[in-house]
């Protein structure tokens, strides 16, 4: 175990127009660990996002997978994806003024020997109030040098949207 970790902020991004893409590139490869945060404004009532890693874009790619565990405070479910174009991450059925919150933790992004692993959570403040867990695999050894969060259904990132990207090193 390490002695101690820190977050170090990589990155931040904070949306002056709505745009269906956030890209981090140029990642520095002397972490152990990434985590991103963001705090979004949707523009529509049904919003999926999907996170993609090196350009890996292809529809239909066989690279990625994920399982969801989404609850509201009434109901629970799960879903799973594979062979998908990227992890899917639901943020919300709201729009206008609510604004959803999503933390992810990347394992191991520069690892070239291990397939890349994903954790995130998310939860929107609308009226149906629902919160996933998403479990998500990059089927590739390749060390991550960009990762890009994308609208799965063509809608935008809202004004005011941040995501902001940090680094952990370890002792």
């Amino acid at each position: 175990m390490a002695a101690s970790a820190t977050y170090e902020p990589i990155a931040t991004t904070t949306l002056s127009s709505g745009s269906p893409t956030i890209t981090f590139s140029s990642i520095p490869q002397t972490y152990t660990d990434l985590i991103f945060v963001m705090s979004i404004t949707n523009t529509s009532s049904t919003v999926y996002r999907s996170m993609q890693f090196n350009s890996d874009t292809s529809s239909g790619s066989t690279n990625y997978s994920n399982t969801t565990l989404y609850g509201d405070g009434g109901a629970a479910g799960s879903d799973r994806q594979s062979n998908t174009y990227g992890i899917g991450a639901f943020d919300g059925t709201s729009s206008g003024s609510n604004t959803n919150s999503l933390i992810g933790n990347i394992m191991n992004y520069t690892n070239t020997n291990v397939y890349k692993t994903v954790i995130i959570r998310s939860n929107n403040r609308s009226s149906d109030s629902r919160a996933d867990a998403v479990a998500g695999l990059w089927r590739s050894t390749a060390a991550i040098s960009s990762i890009t969060m994308t609208s799965a259904n063509g809608n935008n990132y809202g004004i005011g949207t941040t995501a902001t990207l940090y680094g952990i090193s370890a002792a």
